[in-house]
């Protein structure tokens, strides 16, 4: 994301009168893990200096969603800019190709359904979980197709590896609803119970991430598996439900 481009985001916005709302900024990002994806309503530029310019473009304000796109930080003593700019291997590319096409999903529940559903996805190579608006958790929408979840190696630089296999199986909601601050560690032992790989410290930033935000983390998975995540919160005192994620995309 280069300053040029930034610029003439800002000149067409402008020139346009487009809400800042209806601009969707998509970025890679060395933060993020290889081939994970973050959607997220608005936020600052995380240190990211196209992000940055965008934002200097937009008179200063964050209000706009963007989709971040993980490529993960650069082996030893690798420049930065020459990581960035490297060709992707093979294995690179079909990561990539399953990410881009959660990637496209996100994007298209957030043109259908606005910032209501599609405020925050993280996409992994097993489970796809959402953050949405508390007082939204239970209104359906927001449907996704769940591949089934698969004993697969992690790729050499992916966090999670490639998906092998895009079975589907009937998608259920169940809502984690962190109302209870003190106790969101039992739903991070449910993120890291459905989610193989999953780190205590992103558990916890997640759920940070929600709490600060006002919003609720929603797994779509199996109906068996729902049920027990469901139960498992219920057991320690918290409040969840499960849904039928019915309508597919």
């Amino acid at each position: 994301m280069t300053f040029g481009v930034t610029l003439k985001v800002g000149a067409i916005v402008s020139y346009h009168k487009i809400p800042l709302k209806q601009v969707l900024v998509i970025f890679d990002d060395l933060d993020l893990p290889f081939a994970k994806l973050r959607l997220l309503p608005k936020g600052g530029h995380g240190g990211h200096n196209g992000m940055r310019s965008v934002i200097d473009h937009f008179k200063g304000s964050k209000d706009f969603p963007r989709l971040r796109i993980g490529i993960g930080r650069p082996p030893g003593k690798m420049n930065p800019v020459s990581f960035v700019m490297r060709a992707f291997n093979k294995q690179e590319r079909q990561e990539l190709d399953f990410a881009f096409q959660n990637g496209i999903e996100a994007v298209r529940i957030l043109l259908l359904e606005g910032d209501k559903y599609a405020l925050h996805k993280q996409c992994t190579n097993r489970s796809f979980f959402w953050s949405v608006p508390a007082a939204a958790a239970g209104k359906g929408g927001g449907v996704l197709d769940i591949p089934t979840r698969e004993k697969t190696k992690p790729g050499r630089e992916a966090e999670f590896g490639v998906r092998k296999s895009r079975k589907i199986s009937p998608p259920y909601r169940v809502m984690l609803h962190n109302d209870d601050y003190n106790k969101r560690e039992y739903v991070v032992q449910v993120l890291m119970k459905v989610i193989p790989g999953m780190t205590v410290d992103n558990a916890v930033n997640i759920m940070q991430e929600a709490h600060i935000n006002g919003l609720s983390v929603v797994i779509i998975c199996a109906q068996a598996d729902a049920e027990e995540h469901c139960t498992q919160l219920r057991g320690n005192g918290l409040r969840s439900s499960i849904e039928p994620a019915s309508g597919g995309c």
